[in-house]
């Protein structure tokens, strides 16, 4: 057997570095444990990070402070940061004592049953025996550090939002240096806030109003609260006395991209704001294939705490807002929707076709109905993993949306004359093209799986594609890379 190949590395275990956040400053951390034996040019590392925050790299030095029991997040990831980019080695503890640092177990759920598991990492390669995992329930598991091998922009987002606690000021992030990925976070923080009321156009006609009750700038998703009436113009739309949680005809997750790209306006903000006034729901979802329904619950973060959820009827789950991630897109047309059904004299517009609605479930228990497209939606979603590895933009939301549309058109709607556009929002023409070259691989089989199997309306093909049981190797899913359309 060929041996892994090694590779030189400018770090060794014990060194302390400092790194950017995404939203303001820079941070410490200190390599543990590495794995330069990766059968990839990458190599893995199990990193602890520190607070405070530093207004530069000068400031940054090696203090008492650093030991494990003071971390304030603990997790394996890439050596990008420090092979290609601005990370900086700023040192070593002295002494460096391995046995101070030791490997933590790490958390996972089980995606349908929400059961926690412990992973045990080999202090050597860094890598885990499933042999060894640990069933325990979801409030043990939460006391671990969570499992995954991260991308340095994804540590360098996490450990912003824990530091800066997000929402924070455009002040702050000044003195990043100027990535996309921070000018992106940079704009989320200048056109949006909680308590902002905007208006959107609807897809049948008109404009409607929305206020945002929270938001996560780091990741560009929101919460939003949807109200009548239908107005004629943007100008129209006024802040009244009537925009209150209880007057809503819809509330729902969904994307920023509507306001990055300036197609939504921000017209005000709703005044006094008061947080507590604007409640976040239990959220219902439909477990595809298990006649079962759940109720989910999230924190202000837009974080879903898994030790909340509560298996249901599918019934009892559709009386709650649909748990999922909305593209803006998706929003114009169920929001255009649900206002032409409550006031259908209100404008003379032509509705599009709808989709032939999916028959409401039978009392009896349903039989398990095959996915025809889970191989290849796996295989999708573990290629999409690897690219995440040395391009984690691949999960922004303006690659998202791209992504969704897409599928939207090449395996749902199957337009005529649809072709892959060449670039997909990625940093880099390589990132692009081996996006680009993953739904290549996988659309034309799906299609063929799909006609196959029968699914010939656009329903079913979407929720072929959205099926939650499907995941990655590591556990990812669809709304991870391509968010959610009803």
């Amino acid at each position: 057997m060929a041996s892994k190949k090694k590779y030189k590395a400018n770090y060794s275990e014990g060194d302390c570095f400092i790194f950017p956040l995404e939203h303001g400053g820079f941070a410490r951390g200190i390599i543990a444990r590495h794995d330069l034996t990766c059968d990839r040019p990458i190599g893995k590392l199990l990193g602890y990070f520190f607070s405070p925050i530093y207004n530069s790299q000068s400031e940054a030095v090696i203090s008492e402070d650093l030991k494990r029991e003071n971390a304030i997040y603990i997790k394996l990831f890439s050596d990008l940061g420090l092979t290609e980019h601005d990370w900086k080695i700023i040192g070593k503890i002295e002494p460096w004592i391995k046995e101070d640092w030791p490997v933590p177990m790490f958390r996972t759920f089980h995606e349908i049953t929400h059961q926690g598991e412990l992973r045990p990492y080999d202090e050597k390669t860094l890598e885990s025996d499933s042999a060894h995992w640990i069933k325990v329930t979801p409030s043990e598991a939460m006391k671990y550090p969570e499992d995954g091998f991260a991308g340095h922009g994804f540590v360098e987002g996490r450990i912003s939002r824990i530091l800066h606690n997000i929402p924070t000021s455009p002040e702050a992030i000044s003195h990043i240096p100027a990535t996309k990925q921070r000018i992106l976070a940079e704009k989320r923080v200048t056109i949006y806030s909680e308590g902002d009321c905007f208006v959107f156009p609807l897809e049948e006609g008109g404009f409607a109003r929305g206020v945002i009750a929270r938001c996560n700038h780091a990741m560009g998703e929101l919460l939003g609260y949807f109200f009548p009436p239908t107005f004629h113009t943007q100008s129209e739309a006024v802040i009244s006395e009537d925009l209150k949680w209880e007057n809503a005809v819809y509330v729902r997750l969904f994307s920023d991209m509507g306001l990055t790209k300036d197609e939504w306006k921000i017209i005000g903000k709703v005044e006094p704001w008061a947080r507590e006034d604007w409640p976040i729901p239990v959220f219902g979802r439909v477990l595809a294939h298990t006649n079962q329904g759940e109720l989910c619950h999230y924190d202000d973060k837009l974080q879903i705490d898994y030790t909340r959820s509560v298996k249901v009827s599918i019934a009892e789950a559709q009386k709650y807002p649909a748990d999922s991630f909305a593209t803006y897109g998706s929003m114009e047309r169920i929001v255009s929707q649900i206002l032409h059904d409550m006031f259908p004299g209100q404008r003379q517009v032509t509705p599009k076709p709808q989709a032939t609605p999916t028959p409401p479930p039978s009392n009896r228990p349903a039989s398990p109905r095959p996915n025809p497209i889970a191989v290849s939606l796996k295989k999708l979603l573990t290629r999409l993993d690897g690219i995440m590895e040395k391009h984690e933009e691949v999960q922004d939301t303006d690659v998202r949306e791209q992504l969704h549309e897409a599928v939207q058109n090449a395996f749902v709607l199957e337009t005529a004359d649809y072709g892959l556009p060449e670039e997909f929002g990625m940093f880099t023409k390589a990132g692009n093209k081996r996006v680009r070259s993953a739904l290549a691989a996988f659309l034309p089989k799906a299609v063929e799986l799909a006609t196959k199997a029968g699914l010939s309306s656009e329903s079913l093909r979407l929720a072929a594609f959205q099926d939650i049981e499907v995941t990655s190797e590591n556990g990812s899913t669809y709304d991870d890379y391509f968010g959610d359309s009803d």
